[in-house]
């Protein structure tokens, strides 16, 4: 590393768990209102790509309008989410997610605890994956 080179942030590996459940989509979405990090693996075709791009849209979609939906709405859009996961591990992705509480920069060097969630697209099919993650993260 040269002199002039800030040296990385702290990080810290996350457990991922396996999605299964649409209790665990509702909470991944409640958390997402937050903020959200997907780490995706890179596609190696265009199909591909373009599901998990899809699934991965729709999720930031479900979370930026959660609040204004009816319970029937919410219903069919983790139906959906569940349809999805299930698309993409017929093309062996597998989504993983997990809520954290996390120290989140907000505006002017202020942060505040907030919760974040995190979800994987990767080819692995374990019970649980880990990802890294800094100290704390910026959103806005």
């Amino acid at each position: 590393m040269s002199p002039d080179t800030a040296p990385e942030p702290p990080s810290k590996g996350e457990r991922l768990l396996l999605a299964d459940s649409g209790r665990d989509r509702w909470a991944a979405i409640e958390a997402a209102q937050f903020g959200c990090v997907i780490e995706k693996v890179e596609p190696h075709t265009k199909e591909e790509e373009t599901k998990v791009e899809s699934f991965a849209q729709f999720f930031r979609e479900c979370a930026e309008q959660w609040e204004g939906k009816s319970p029937e709405e919410h219903a069919w859009a983790l139906e959906l989410l569940g349809s999805l996961v299930l698309a993409l591990r017929e093309m062996h992705y597998f989504v993983y997610w997990t809520v954290i509480q996390k120290n989140v920069r907000v505006a002017l060097g202020k942060s505040a605890e907030m919760p974040i969630a995190i979800l994987g697209i990767v080819r692995d099919n374990k019970a649980s994956i880990t990802v890294e993650m800094p100290d704390e993260v910026e959103v806005g």
